[in-house]
């Protein structure tokens, strides 16, 4: 009888432990809001003034120091270079430095991209992007039911790697990854662990690319050192919208941003801000593939909309323009509907506020 009762008194007793601990701390053992683990914590972000950059597209065939002549008369400071990793459709291991690569893809092409702009005495941003086959990276997940495991293993491996080249050749800020938002929301516990992982190798500051829609749903911000928001923010859906109806959505945006860096306590770093130099643009500024007439002007009433309206707020610790390419002289220019703001408009727009002291 006696030892009955100690077994249900045991029972009762992991039961309660158990639904408290699924009460305050979430179904992955985690508190619910936020995820805290690493001994090396972020630091004060102490980046002077405001990151005025640029995401290099990744050349398919070596540069020099003159891809970076262009940047630098654009007024910024900093190139943010991308190495790439992919997966396979139905598959779930992460394959990078593959001779199939462009250059810029691959380490050797990161590494000499790296040394190229310090040369030139520019910072520099690190973001890891990851191409899934068949499926939009924000919303991959393993096929078939498969488990996290692999993914999770190759895409350390992935990260790790080049978060020791990041290291070795002093790169100031590092992307832990870019718009991986179905894998940040099924698997927090993993990037967590991935962030103590990564600050075992490397020393300089860190942050994540979230995307515009679901900045709000990554629970390890406290573990990084700014917030990373891809910012493709819908302003304006007309044919004709006017610098003052862009300022005026940017001002209703800002509210929701200052809140949440106020919320967090780190400023907000747009890791990517861009628009299409084309009609309606700036209705669904994330979509890639819509196809419409050209109009630089609409891309150039973007970025002065930008810019005057919420480029001085104190939340905002800077923007990397989306995007760039190494031969500037064949790079965008009238017809092309692309992001890219070389030889149109929108870059008189960017050199006078990027240039203005």
């Amino acid at each position: 009888m006696i030892r009955a009762y100690r077994f249900h008194i045991t029972v009762l007793a992991v039961l309660l432990i158990a639904s408290l601990g699924f009460l305050f701390f979430g179904k992955n053992g985690f508190k619910a809001h936020k995820i805290k683990l690493c001994e090396n914590q972020s630091v004060a972000w102490d980046i002077p003034g405001k990151i005025k950059g640029v995401a290099m597209a990744a050349p398919p065939e070596p540069i020099g120091s003159w891809a970076c002549d262009p940047i630098k008369d654009l007024g910024a400071d900093w190139l943010c270079v991308m190495p790439y990793g992919f997966v396979r459709e139905e598959g779930s291991k992460v394959i990078y430095n593959h001779p199939f690569q462009w250059w810029g893809e691959q380490r050797m092409g990161i590494i000499a991209s790296i040394q190229i702009a310090k040369e030139q005495g520019m910072r520099v941003c690190m973001k890891p992007h990851l191409w899934t086959q068949g499926v939009y990276t924000g919303s991959y997940s393993p096929p078939n039911g498969d488990s996290w495991e692999e993914f999770h293993g190759s895409y350390t491996k992935f990260i790790i790697d080049y978060a020791k080249v990041a290291d070795s050749l002093g790169v100031e800020l590092l992307c832990i990854g870019t718009e991986l938002s179905t894998a940040v929301k099924e698997e927090p516990e993993f990037w967590a662990s991935l962030i103590c992982h990564v600050r075992e190798v490397y020393k300089g500051k860190l942050s994540y690319a979230a995307n515009w829609d679901n900045y709000q749903n990554v629970k390890f911000w406290s573990e990084l050192d700014v917030i990373g928001v891809n910012a493709y923010f819908p302003l304006d859906s007309s044919i004709n919208p006017s610098t003052q109806s862009v300022k005026a959505s940017w001002e209703r945006w800002s509210s929701k941003l200052s809140d949440f860096s106020n919320e967090e306590g780190k400023q907000i770093l747009f890791t990517e801000l861009g628009y299409r130099s084309m009609e309606k643009g700036l209705a669904r500024p994330w979509d890639a593939a819509h196809h419409g007439e050209f109009d630089e002007k609409l891309q150039a009433i973007a970025y002065t909309g930008f810019f005057e309206g919420i480029w001085n707020e104190p939340w905002l610790a800077g923007a990397i323009i989306w995007k760039w390419h190494s031969d500037h002289r064949k790079a965008g220019g009238p017809g092309n509907t692309r992001y890219t703001p070389q030889n149109k408009l929108a870059q008189e727009i960017i050199t006078q506020h990027f240039t203005d002291k």
